[in-house]
């Protein structure tokens, strides 16, 4: 069976972002991990990237002329498993706002820094939602 992660980077053809998001996941599947926390089993990105003109003419004459480009980063990094995770109030994501110049460190830095943060997070509300879930459970023989 082939390897989607390679396969990935394949159809990525040298596009830096992608590449960035690749290796960062690699990276994080195997490398993220903190004492007292369950390890990641399922990393999230997505980026949207912004490119937008605006233009204000009045009688013939251009009053005004904008454009704005950005890019966003959600991170969803979960912790626990399919039946129960870290998905609830914090552990939804965290954003960021990535560079436009395409430079691979600057772009890997944030990544890191995002998914850093989402993965710290997801055990904060790991804990939270095993806590409030703890309230609601129902004792057989009280």
């Amino acid at each position: 069976m082939p390897d989607p992660l390679a396969a990935a980077r394949v159809a990525a053809g040298g596009d830096a972002v992608l590449d960035a998001l690749l290796t960062e996941l690699d990276r994080s599947k195997a490398q993220l991990k903190m004492d007292q926390v369950a390890a990641p089993y399922y990393i999230e990105y997505r980026v949207n990237e912004v490119d937008e003109f605006q233009t204000e003419a009045a009688f013939g004459a251009l009053r005004e002329s904008q454009r704005v480009r950005y890019r966003v980063l959600r991170v969803v990094v979960r912790i626990g498993d399919y039946k129960q995770d870290s998905y609830y109030n914090q552990g939804m994501g965290e954003t960021n706002i990535l560079p436009l110049d395409d430079d691979p460190i600057a772009l890997r830095h944030q990544i890191w820094l995002a998914t850093d943060d989402a993965y710290k997070a997801a055990g904060q509300a790991f804990t939270e939602k095993r806590a409030a879930l703890k309230q609601f459970s129902a004792d057989l023989d009280p």
